[in-house]
């Protein structure tokens, strides 16, 4: 509903080559106490936080302020975490000083985003490569797939869309397997317009334009 919708993965599946049988994660509370005490993270002392050999499940949730919407949920975030033990410290700054804490690894959660539209997921994946000198939060999620730039590499030369497809099975299913991401929601587009003259407009999946073609006069 309203401007955006639930994301059960990194991509919205309408998208090319995005379709991928994958199984969501459900909010589970539960079990997510069991994983954790099953992994030794026990509050020994009460005070609601847990800790294993004298560490305590803490840390700093990262994001940025150009984006309203992540303020809520950094809160919501933080809050669901305490539950189930862990204290996240929040800490919002202005986009390149975010991006900036990013590339040195400085969180221990952090958000990032997908370009959106006609550019994913080529665009996204491409920039998501582990190579030297790039560290940002997709480039250090992408290190723990195997062989995750030599697929990317692949991706960017070859024409054969199902040997594409398949590179993308894998490392959709890699990213959702691993936990490397909580896909949150899909951004929705707004338009307005003068309902006297203009009976429907019909999206193009290019965010932040208008197709003329789809709009449909009275």
């Amino acid at each position: 509903q309203g401007m955006a919708a639930e994301a059960g993965s990194l991509f919205d599946p309408n998208l090319p080559y995005c379709n991928v049988e994958i199984t969501p994660y459900n909010y589970d509370k539960d079990k997510a106490i069991a994983i954790l005490e099953d992994a030794g993270w026990l509050d020994k002392d009460g005070d609601g936080i847990r800790e294993k050999d004298g560490v305590k499940l803490e840390g700093e949730l990262l994001y940025s302020t150009h984006i309203p919407v992540m303020e809520d949920l950094a809160l919501v975030l933080s809050a669901q975490l305490k539950e189930v033990g862990m204290d996240m410290k929040l800490n919002n700054m202005e986009v390149a000083a975010s991006f900036g804490e990013q590339e040195k690894g400085n969180y221990a959660i952090t958000h990032t985003w997908t370009y959106g539209g006609v550019w994913d997921p080529h665009t996204t994946i491409a920039n998501a490569k582990p190579s030297p000198g790039n560290n940002g939060a997709l480039n250090r999620a992408f290190r723990l797939i195997d062989k995750a730039a030599e697929l990317i590499d692949e991706l960017n030369v070859t024409a054969d869309k199902n040997k594409i497809q398949q590179i993308y099975d894998f490392l959709f299913k890699e990213i959702n397997d691993q936990a490397l991401f909580l896909p949150i929601y899909y951004s929705k587009e707004l338009v307005v317009y003068n309902s006297d003259k203009i009976e429907d407009y019909r999206f193009a999946g290019s965010l932040g334009s208008v197709y003329i073609p789809s709009i449909k006069l009275k």
